[in-house]
């Protein structure tokens, strides 16, 4: 008799837990222009330092939040950073578009300065096509060219394969 009332009890105490209010924020994150699913994106609750990652279905979980107003803060590198107010009461499924974006960077110049016979004074070669076609069988290009000054290359296996 008294084993049912402690059941009992215990029974309602698990129910009536603050565990039992709690709620989970389920969603996908996607590319706006291709809708694409994003692999890796960050997900993190602003008032609260926890957050979590979309996997590569751009899915992404956060269980056992209590009930009240969240603001999530949902990242990823290349798209602007989203903002998404979310009241929870109950368990809640949001999916969030992400615009790419162009990141800023230094410009980049590539110059080039081809070698040219009595007028460069450095020790180089040129290697025709058809030199390529006729010494290319089975090696690897490092051997090929090692046939040229300067360039040393030399195979693990010792056969130039590999």
């Amino acid at each position: 008799m008294y084993h049912r009332i402690i059941f009992l009890i215990t029974g309602l105490f698990i129910l009536n837990s603050p565990a039992a209010d709690n709620f989970s924020i389920k969603g996908h994150i996607y590319d706006q222009s291709t809708e694409e699913p994003l692999s890796g994106a960050n997900i993190s609750i602003e008032q609260e330092q926890s957050g979590t990652t979309s996997d590569i279905d751009g899915y992404f979980a956060i269980p056992a939040l209590p009930e009240g107003s969240y603001r999530l803060k949902i990242s990823y590198i290349g798209y602007e950073t989203a903002i998404e107010s979310i009241e929870l009461g109950s368990d809640t499924t949001i999916s969030v578009y992400l615009t790419p974006v162009v990141l800023p960077v230094e410009r980049i110049t590539v110059t080039a300065n081809r070698a040219e016979e009595r007028r460069t004074p450095v020790a180089f070669s040129n290697m025709s096509r058809k030199n390529i076609e006729k010494r290319y069988w089975a090696q690897d290009i490092p051997m090929l060219l090692d046939e040229l000054p300067n360039i040393h290359s030399y195979s693990d296996a010792g056969n130039g394969i590999g």
